[in-house]
């Protein structure tokens, strides 16, 4: 795991384990890429990044001046930042300052996210993006419950084709790491999955300024496939 997240990650499970502990699945992801169009270092510079109605902090924000894929609308600003030749993209999507954060993140969803996607025009602006490094933990067994997939959690759970003899498995948690590096360059990223099984018992006219200056999300995205291959949300940038 650790050699395959270029040791960005590299303890999963903290021990002790658990005595019925039978199977552990992990999957990993790590993602390298460079800008297509680089932010230039003699530009970046500190400047205020609001934390809520009153709090701020100073961190370095980068800043670039090109022809982009950009959207504006009465909820949002969005742009694309290409990576490579454009085979994949970073989106950052920033909440017009009126909105309510938690409100544009429940109206993220899949439909949501296509709607946006085809309304990007090819513009010309200004972009002031702060440098931030990512770190995350989080559960998943919750999520994919709701998904569907209630029954692997219990004694109805059927693995029978992943072990030999006797034992019955159910998966006990599911768990995701994740980091993620923005800066001057591009990105590096890296995610694992685990899986713990036990025994069971049971736009406008004029070139655009967007000024990332408060809570914003970033989609990173395979432009061919349309994969979405990380999602998160930037309330309080660290580096």
């Amino acid at each position: 795991m650790k050699k395959a997240t270029n040791e960005k990650i590299d303890n999963m499970v903290d021990g002790p384990l658990d005595e019925n502990l039978v199977v552990m699945l992990l999957n990993a992801i790590y993602f390298k890429g460079d800008w297509e169009y680089p932010f230039d270092k003699k530009d970046t510079d500190n400047r205020n990044f609001q934390l809520g109605d009153v709090e701020e902090k100073e961190i370095p924000f980068m800043k670039l001046e090109e022809k982009l894929m950009y959207l504006v609308d009465n909820e949002i600003q969005a742009v694309k930042l290409p990576y490579g030749k454009g085979e994949m993209s970073m989106t950052i999507i920033l909440p017009n300052e009126q909105k309510n954060f938690d409100e544009i993140k429940t109206t993220l969803s899949a439909d949501k996210w296509d709607e946006l996607s085809s309304n990007f025009r090819s513009m010309r602006g200004t972009l002031l993006l702060p440098k931030f490094k990512l770190s995350y933990e989080t559960e998943l067994n919750g999520a994919l419950e709701a998904l569907g997939m209630a029954d692997a959690f219990t004694d109805r759970a059927d693995f029978s084709k992943m072990v030999e003899g006797d034992v019955s498995l159910a998966i006990s948690k599911v768990k995701q790491k994740t980091y993620i590096d923005v800066n001057e360059e591009g990105t590096e990223a890296a995610a694992v999955t685990g899986i713990q099984m036990e025994a069971a018992s049971g736009p406008p006219d004029a070139p655009f300024v967007m000024d990332v200056n408060r809570p914003f999300f970033i989609v990173i995205t395979d432009e061919e496939t349309g994969i979405i291959l990380f999602m998160g949300f930037i309330a309080n940038p660290e580096i």
